[in-house]
């Protein structure tokens, strides 16, 4: 599959990133009040913090196929079917953006958004969604047919309309908070991408899978995600692409983590405040 995949995944080869400016939200039909001004401003005041604070430099973009490159330079694979540009290109380069942060010439942290519409019951649709996606690349997978006594949270069970799926998390191992000491890298990373797929789309809400260990662990909390729904699938055949760092009781098992959007609306405003006073302290100098 690794070999199908990074061929269809051929990078342009001009590995240019696409501005932030340029992306736009996506009619669903819904009203989301887009200012790409405001948006460009925030990024950027966004972007010096980081900088001051990590000494990284993040960049976003709407180019997968330069995504799969740096993806399997960094972590030697190619990207999940969510974000692999061999799966329905167009659609992607047009509904979702990446994140890279880069430091001394070297990429360091990694994440990325894609927006859907969800039009039925959300456990079904992700199931559903997930399998066309693994059979897109030729995976020989399966999931398990959800238990019908396990109860789901009835937020869940009522997500609908515009929904963001977050994914493709990686630090690297010289940025980790073991050996750094900076404990909020990864949370800070995961707030820039969620503060910008607010504004760009103005989703119900932001999702993503996780298991159940590193959500036990507190990584998921710390980057704002502050429901769980255990439980939520089972494989019976797991896709190459899902690795499992842990020997559990049971090991295919994904948990869903959730993101309402009055999380996201409070989030957005932390953020921006936080940059505020950041900006009335020390005004950046930094331009996209």
């Amino acid at each position: 599959m690794k070999q199908r995949a990074a061929k269809n995944s051929r990078v342009n080869g001009r590995g240019e990133g696409t501005n932030i400016a340029v992306l736009r939200p996506i009619d669903y039909g819904v009203k989301r009040g887009f200012d790409p001004v405001t948006v460009s401003e925030t990024v950027c005041a966004a972007k010096a913090q980081f900088l001051r604070d990590y000494g990284v430099t993040l960049s976003t973009s709407t180019d997968f196929q330069e995504f799969a490159r740096v993806r399997m330079q960094c972590r030697d694979g190619d990207p999940q079917p969510a974000f692999n540009p061999a799966v329905d290109h167009e659609d992607l380069s047009r509904t979702g953006f990446w994140v890279q942060g880069r430091k001394n010439d070297e990429t360091v942290l990694l994440s990325a958004c894609r927006l859907n519409q969800v039009d039925r019951d959300f456990r079904d649709w992700v199931i559903a969604w997930q399998m066309w996606l693994h059979a897109m690349v030729g995976d020989d997978v399966s999931i398990l047919p959800p238990d019908p006594n396990r109860p789901v949270s009835e937020m869940i069970r009522s997500v609908r309309g515009p929904v963001v799926y977050c994914g493709e998390v990686w630090i690297s191992p010289d940025e980790r908070p073991s050996r750094t000491g900076n404990s909020r890298i990864l949370d800070h990373m995961m707030q820039f991408s969620y503060m910008l797929a607010w504004q760009l789309w103005k989703p119900t809400g932001l999702f993503g899978l996780s298991w159940y260990e590193t959500a036990r662990s507190g990584q998921m909390s710390r980057m704002q995600n502050p429901y769980f729904e255990r439980g939520f699938y089972e494989w019976r055949r797991r896709p190459p692409c899902v690795d499992r760092p842990y020997e559990a009781p049971r090991p295919n098992e994904e948990i869903l983590t959730f993101t309402p959007k009055s999380m996201l609306e409070s989030l957005v405003l932390d953020v921006q405040i936080r940059l505020n006073e950041d900006r009335e302290q020390s005004p950046p100098e930094y331009s996209s």
